[in-house]
């Protein structure tokens, strides 16, 4: 990306059209965050210089205006540009076009401030991550690019609801990615992520909304916070809620979801509510839930059976309940005959554990 050391001089073509010349020797490589070099290769139409005080000289060119950072392959494209040398800012306005080792970049206009290795664009921004394919969509975004002694990692911060397409790294081009869109979002590195303002994430398999996110690949976890809401959206799909709500991450992957406070599980088979549910999944399958607590006693209810103990273990193989197990204090109720009266027809069971299974119904 564009660096620290800003280097332009507009020279007259006897043709009439500005070309410029950098009387500095090889600039280093940005890719390791190391300062660029501007030269701008080509001006369509006019370059001025205008020499504000000595040593002060700012520079403007139009008509369309192309350039790369010397040495590397990093490149330029605006239809005009303007370098405001005592401030250190360098404009560019009108379908901007950015592209370098770490992001490409698409927009309006674009404001870059020197000092600061801060990039502002605006209007019809995309941002393209060249590590991980991710791309982010919306209406501004700041962009602190990696500087050797300055800043290690890389950092990006969006606002009015960009939408994000989330990738993880070493996915493919094929690779299905996360939709993220929340009110405001920032970004650190490939793998870290934070959301707030009414977060939807959404994939083929799986739905999530919540007030605010977490996510942190390299940890592998991501967390969901203020009206916390996750949803499986296979044919025998589930909906999870809870106060807090927590994902274990595999690279890209969920594969536990763990409603802390307050949990509540719904699926085709049945319902479960708990202080804590975990959900284990595979294959972006629900493979077997969880659940235990003091404040809320784990109660599990199918369509004709109740069962509640200080703990439950649901079996439900590919999101279809084969199996239930409950620990300590145990109670199973289910309901017989409806013909006649509901509360004579009802069957109970208690123990120290009780285990039901469920046969699979024929077709």
């Amino acid at each position: 990306m564009i660096g620290a050391v800003l280097t332009l001089v507009l020279l007259q073509h006897p043709s009439g059209r500005a070309q410029t010349s950098d009387p500095h020797a090889q600039g280093p490589d940005t890719a390791a965050g190391r300062p660029c070099k501007i030269v701008v290769d080509t001006v369509g139409h006019y370059g001025r210089q205008v020499e504000v005080r000595p040593g002060e000289t700012n520079l403007f060119a139009g008509g369309g205006v192309r350039g790369h950072c010397q040495g590397t392959s990093s490149t330029l494209v605006a239809d005009s540009l303007a370098w405001y040398a005592g401030v250190g800012r360098l404009d560019l306005l009108g379908g901007v076009q950015i592209r370098d080792s770490a992001m490409s970049l698409d927009a309006v206009t674009v404001h870059y401030f020197v000092r600061q290795e801060r990039l502002d664009a605006h209007k019809n921004v995309v941002a393209v991550s060249r590590a991980n394919g991710s791309v982010l969509r919306g209406p501004n975004l700041i962009y602190y690019r990696v500087v050797r002694g300055v800043r290690d990692t890389m950092e990006m911060y969006a606002s009015s609801r960009p939408t994000i397409e989330y990738r993880s790294a070493g996915d493919s081009g094929a690779a299905e990615p996360y939709i993220i869109v929340a009110d405001r979002v920032r970004l650190k590195g490939n793998d870290r992520m934070w959301a707030g303002g009414s977060v939807t994430i959404d994939r083929s398999d799986f739905a999530a909304s919540a007030d605010s996110m977490m996510r942190d690949e390299g940890a592998g976890r991501s967390v969901l916070v203020g009206k916390p809401r996750v949803q499986g959206k296979g044919a025998r799909g589930y909906t999870l809620t809870g106060r807090r709500i927590e994902l274990g991450l595999n690279g890209r992957e969920v594969r536990l979801i763990k409603a802390l406070g307050a949990g509540s599980a719904t699926s085709a088979d049945w319902r479960l509510t708990a202080d804590t549910i975990h959900f284990l999944m595979e294959r972006r399958k629900l493979q077997r839930a969880l659940a235990w607590g003091d404040s809320t006693r784990p109660r599990a209810v199918s369509a004709r059976n109740t069962i509640e103990a200080d703990s439950l273990a649901l079996d439900a193989p590919d999101e279809v309940l084969t199996q239930a197990r409950a620990f300590r204090h145990a109670l199973s109720t289910s309901q017989g005959d409806t013909a006649g009266d509901p509360a004579a027809s009802r069957n109970w069971m208690t123990g120290d554990t009780i285990t039901a299974h469920w046969a699979t119904a024929p077709a």
